[in-house]
């Protein structure tokens, strides 16, 4: 079976202790690593006010969880984090990681000369006479 990399994001409960959150993140852990997957690495976010209350609460306590499975875990972390009442909410998304930035390159111009000709005036091929000092050319019989 093929693994995916995916990205959960965890709001807990402030009011949980550390050791509920540290115990539920091994408890992922474990699951994922059941699997035949590994994390790849957890970003604790740190505590945030919520745009808008959440069982309640006004205050959470982020944290990222990345990680390496197949599709048929998500089932189970899906349901295991439902029942636990300390995550406040939670969602599991595909993670693709950022590709590294290219150089901008710098765009070739060509230097401007003093008195260059410009297409229309090389089309033309009076180049060195401006518009104003063009006559029309005078009859042939005048």
């Amino acid at each position: 079976m093929s693994t995916n990399r995916y990205e959960c994001v965890l709001i807990f409960d402030v009011q949980a202790t550390d050791a509920v959150r540290e115990g539920i993140l091994k408890e992922l852990t474990a699951l994922v690593d059941g699997s035949g997957g590994g994390v790849v690495e957890t970003v604790p976010f740190g505590i945030r006010t919520l745009a808008m209350e959440l069982k309640g609460r006004r205050r959470g306590d982020y944290r990222i969880l990345r990680f390496q499975t197949a599709g048929d875990v998500l089932q189970k972390m899906d349901r295991m984090l439902r029942l636990k009442e300390e995550v406040l909410r939670f969602l599991i998304t595909k993670y693709y990681p950022p590709k590294p930035k290219k150089e901008k390159r710098k765009k070739l111009q060509k230097p401007e000369i003093a008195g260059a000709e410009t297409e229309g005036e090389k089309a033309d091929g009076k180049s060195e006479q401006s518009a104003a000092d063009r006559q029309p050319d005078a009859p042939a019989g005048a």
